[in-house]
Order: structure tokens, then sequence, then C-alpha cells
């Protein structure tokens, strides 16, 4: 018999950053075990969304493993 790792137990639920600027949900992610990327931004015509975290992947309370990425995409203002 082989050893069988659960991988459920090493599974977290993914901390809600939608809202957050860039940088406090890159340190909150990080900070739960967390790797984190950037995709492309959205384009919002709200001046203070500018920066702020527009969507993530996985979604907010999804289970994920600890040293998974976390995808954040930006709003980035169009005046």
């Amino acid at each position: 018999l082989t050893p069988f790792k659960f991988k459920s137990l090493d599974q977290v639920k993914v901390p809600n950053v939608v809202g957050q600027t860039m940088a406090s949900a890159n340190q909150i992610l990080t900070a739960a075990g967390f790797k984190v990327t950037f995709g492309a931004s959205i384009a919002t015509s709200i001046q203070s969304q500018d920066g702020k975290v527009a969507a993530q992947s996985p979604a907010a309370g999804q289970p994920a493993a600890k040293g998974e990425t976390v995808t954040l995409t930006p709003f980035k203002f169009k005046g």
C-alpha cells in the first residue's frame, strides 16, 4: 500500500479581497499562504475604483491549497 495524502486537509478558503487595493489584497493573500498574479485590468469610469481589485480567481470562499496562485483583476480608471 502507498500512503495517500488527502488534498482537502491542505486546503483553506480563499479570502475575499474584491474592493481592496491591489497592495492590500496582495498582502492578505500572501499572509494566507497563496501566490498572487495579476490579470488584465477592467476599465471603470469611477475614479475611486482605480487600482482596486475588480475580481479574483479562485473566488472568495472557495477551497484552495496553500501555495496555489490567486489571480487578481484590477480596475483601471478611464476618465
